[in-house]
């Protein structure tokens, strides 16, 4: 576990040729030295996403696709209380408490390292 507070936000607006190949990338991408995918939500976010981490060790790594606008956001959290995040909480996972914790959900795509 970190103890630095960490907060990453980076939105991409891609073209529609290179936002399907971002998807690709996305959709194959392999955890180092596993056969970890990222994981695959509709649910516990406003836009579908591709999960690395989620409440894992207080940290959260998630890419949020919004096929409409073609566009991702790349969200990264760590150790960062609720009431000091810059970003706009429709960007967080349902059920974030604080500090990166989500309610009842804890997993890595690196936890078997």
């Amino acid at each position: 576990m970190g103890s630095a507070s960490v907060e990453y936000f980076c939105s991409v607006k891609y073209n529609k040729d290179d936002y399907h190949a971002e998807i690709q990338r996305l959709e194959n991408f392999k955890a180092a030295n596993t056969d970890e995918s990222l994981h695959y939500d509709e649910s516990t976010f406003c836009f579908p996403a591709y999960v690395a981490v989620l409440g894992y060790y207080d940290t959260n790594a998630y890419a949020l696709v919004d096929e409409n606008e073609h566009t991702i956001h790349y969200i990264y959290i760590s150790l960062v209380r609720k009431n000091q995040l810059k970003l706009d909480n429709a960007y967080l996972p349902d059920g974030y408490t604080d500090l990166g914790n989500v309610n009842g959900q804890s997993y890595s795509i690196c936890s078997k390292l």
